[in-house]
């Protein structure tokens, strides 16, 4: 069934190009549902924002518990998993927040669709800051340091013991690995993109590109220096 399956999907990727290269036509029709989709982003960037406001709350009012032995250890472990869950639901609020006014100036929406726009963005960014802020509820008892230092992250890294050093580093190859590989997909899809509706996508392919290039650059060299 397995096997099937990803013959289906092969399949019907594989007409899709095919109808593309020899004349076959396609476009999205992204100017015909931009204010849908502006509405979308911004209710659900909204939404977000507001868990990630109550998930502070929550964790602050659980850290001034006063709490021991196993109680506290489950205390610690449920902090760690909802500032995670808050941290993912704000970056995932800014970046549908700044998709919204890309659109929108992109499809030349409503002077006041676009206003409002950026203000969800402007309150998109003040909720993504704050949770490096409430770290410190997270781990009270670590000498944490001032998320507006510029060496942050490395003092945030000495702060932090072997296993969770080995945890973040961990994490932060798997994103490096995965970042890589959509980016040159996206190259692949822009082509694709280019050919199937005669919209050159050649400026979105050279940055993404650049952008590779830079990153495992910037990668290759640091792990050279140690």
């Amino acid at each position: 069934m397995k096997v099937l399956k990803q013959l289906g999907i092969g399949a019907l990727i594989g007409g899709f190009f095919g109808y593309v290269l020899v004349g076959g036509s396609f476009t999205l029709p992204t100017y015909d549902i931009s204010t849908e989709l502006m509405g979308i982003f911004t209710i659900i960037a909204f939404f977000l924002c507001i868990f990630s406001l109550s998930g502070l709350t929550a964790i602050k009012k659980k850290a001034a518990q006063t709490l021991s032995g196993e109680e506290e250890d489950l205390r610690d472990e449920w902090s760690y998993k909802k500032y995670s869950d808050v941290s993912l639901a704000s970056t995932t609020a800014l970046v549908l927040s700044i998709a919204t006014v890309c659109i929108g100036i992109i499809t030349e929406a409503s002077i006041p669709l676009v206003i409002f726009s950026l203000v969800s963005t402007i309150f998109s960014v003040i909720v993504a800051l704050m949770p490096s802020k409430y770290m410190r509820y997270v781990y009270p008892d670590r000498n944490l340091p001032n998320p507006n230092d510029k060496n942050y992250m490395a003092k945030l890294l000495e702060a932090s013991d072997e296993g969770e050093r080995h945890i973040m580093l961990n994490g932060l190859y798997s994103v490096y690995n995965l970042t890589s590989l959509l980016l040159i997909l996206a190259i692949v899809l822009f082509m694709f993109y280019s050919v199937a509706t005669g919209e050159s996508q050649l400026f979105s392919i050279l940055v993404i590109s650049l952008i590779l290039i830079s990153i495992n650059t910037h990668y290759i060299f640091k792990i050279r220096s140690k």
